[in-house]
This record gives C-alpha cells, structure tokens and sequence, in this order.
C-alpha cells in the first residue's frame, strides 16, 4: 500500500526500491532544480499522512525523510546512503513527519555496514 503511494509521487525514469520493513529509498535522477527534490518530500509526507485502510481498520502513519544529493554530498552509492540515513535522524530529531537535507555540519553517529541474515546489506547506527 505505501510502495504504491511513493510510486505516485516520482516519475517514471525515477528509482524506488524498499530496503527493509519501514525504510525506502528514492532516486531522482536529472534534476535541473533541487527544488523538485523538496516538492516530492512534501508530497511523500502528504501521501503517507492519508489514512489507510487495513483489515477494516484506519492506520495512520508518517514519515522522516533524509536527502543527500549528488555530487554535493557525494559522488559515490554508499555515501549518499549514509548522509541521507544521518539526514533522516536529523529529521526524526527535529519531530518527525519532516525531511531533512544532509549536512555535513551536523552531529554523527557512527554508521557501520553489516550483513543481515536475509543476505542483505544493511547500514547499523551505533
């Protein structure tokens, strides 16, 4: 139900894929503007903040958005991943059902790669 919801709000040439339970990540690709950026994490928030209807029940969620853009805060996969992933946290601090854009300037967590089971990489906050 949310895969569909952030589907609607990119475009087809972009990426959406799902990491894990709760977390996705998006790829727009070909921005002349970052301000296309701050429109679709809007419209990501907005279409998150509509209910949803599972089992006959309303389920309301939100969510914490982390954007790092490219070349600026990295020209490299694994580094985008880990300044957005610091950008979401910064996000979540500032109280949630935000985004935040990734800076350099801001407090670090340690970010360490690792295997999960399932065979996947993962990145762990310690």
């Amino acid at each position: 139900m949310a895969s569909a919801r952030l589907a609607s709000c990119v475009r087809e040439t972009d990426t959406l894929a799902r990491l894990g339970g709760d977390e996705f990540t998006i790829i727009l690709q070909d921005l002349g503007d970052t301000k296309y950026v701050e429109l679709v994490a809007k419209e990501v928030l907005r279409q998150l903040a509509s209910p949803f209807l599972v089992f006959d029940h309303t389920v309301r969620i939100s969510g914490s958005i982390g954007i790092a853009l490219s070349p600026q805060d990295s020209k490299k996969a694994e580094a985008l991943i880990v300044n957005a992933d610091q950008a979401m946290y910064q996000a979540k601090h500032a109280g949630r059902n935000g985004f935040s854009f990734f800076s350099p300037l801001s407090p670090k967590a340690e970010v360490v790669p690792s295997i999960h089971p399932d065979g996947n990489r993962r990145l762990d906050r310690h």
